[in-house]
């Protein structure tokens, strides 16, 4: 769930340097650091649709590590308000419903995920275990078989495909 600097967000770095330090840190790897930057930056407002998505989602993914999921899907829901066609923070957010063991809240966020971006092999990995815990068993090996052949070298969902006979 780490998120990359935008080129948009890049852009804005350059023309505000009051924020110049909150931004980076917002991009930065250190949770922490993420937390503070990110929340520093929702706080100012001045912000506004991609790049506001891009700090609550960056934000969502820091809470996330600390195993603040309600805070996280709080964020998530922000950013996907901000910017509703991005399919990151719906994955997070199904994930995040997914962690509490609520997969039927997932379910939506999962799908609408691999509608915004059907090529993103995290995203039918997300809906393909939403659909194992869910006993969905021949929707979940299709959206799991997807998330291999999207990307092969991780083998994403092997193992529950394995579980389910269809490795």
């Amino acid at each position: 769930m780490k998120a990359a600097l935008s080129a948009a967000f890049a852009i804005f770095l350059a023309t505000s340097p009051a924020l110049a330090g909150a931004t980076e840190d917002c991009a930065s790897n250190d949770i922490e650091k993420r937390l503070s930057g990110c929340t520093e930056l929702i706080d100012e407002g001045k912000l506004g649709g991609q790049d506001m998505a891009f700090a609550y989602i960056n934000r969502g993914d820091a809470l996330f590590a600390k195993n603040d999921y309600y805070q996280a899907i709080d964020d998530f829901g922000k950013a996907i308000e901000h910017y509703p066609k991005d399919a990151k923070p719906y994955n997070n957010r199904a994930y995040a419903y997914l962690t509490l063991q609520r997969p039927k809240d997932g379910l939506p966020d999962a799908e609408k995920a691999v509608e915004l971006e059907p090529e993103n092999a995290a995203a039918w990995d997300t809906l393909g275990t939403i659909y194992v815990w869910l006993r969905q068993k021949d929707k979940a090996i299709e959206a799991l078989k997807k998330a291999n052949a999207l990307d092969p070298e991780h083998k994403l969902g092997s193992e529950l495909l394995a579980k389910l006979g269809a490795s």
